[in-house]
């Protein structure tokens, strides 16, 4: 794993949040109010119906594979090729029941969400 350089304001306070969890609260809500970029299976500029997250298996629960900035979506292009940017709010309200989060997998600095985890954030600020 490479050192994790931010690319943006909101790496900038995941990392913090990484390096002092008092301060990941405040970090989720700069994420739903941040740009996400999602990889995705199928070409959503040519069919943005047909959008097809990338899923990774947690303890037999799927996780969406998310990423701070579209730059290190690279890292699962064999299997999610294409993708689309989204606001947080926008993802984390259409998220499947029962699917949770993966953020930056692969990266030095990133996270995951229980599907539990991520009902309680769409609660918590919607």
């Amino acid at each position: 794993m490479t050192e994790f350089i931010p690319q943006n304001a909101l790496e900038t306070d995941l990392q913090a949040a990484m390096a002092d969890h008092s301060k990941f609260s405040a970090f989720l809500k700069t994420f739903i109010r941040s740009e996400i970029y999602v990889p995705s299976v199928t070409d959503v500029e040519k069919d943005p119906e047909s959008f097809r997250p990338v899923l990774l298996d947690k303890d037999g629960k799927p996780l969406m594979v998310v990423f701070t900035s579209k730059e290190r979506a690279k890292s699962v292009a064999h299997v999610g090729a294409y993708g689309m940017p989204l606001l947080g709010a926008r993802l984390v309200k259409g998220m499947p029941t029962g699917t949770g989060l993966y953020v930056n997998p692969g990266e030095a600095v990133g996270f995951d969400m229980s599907p539990e985890g991520v009902a309680k954030l769409a609660g918590s600020f919607f």
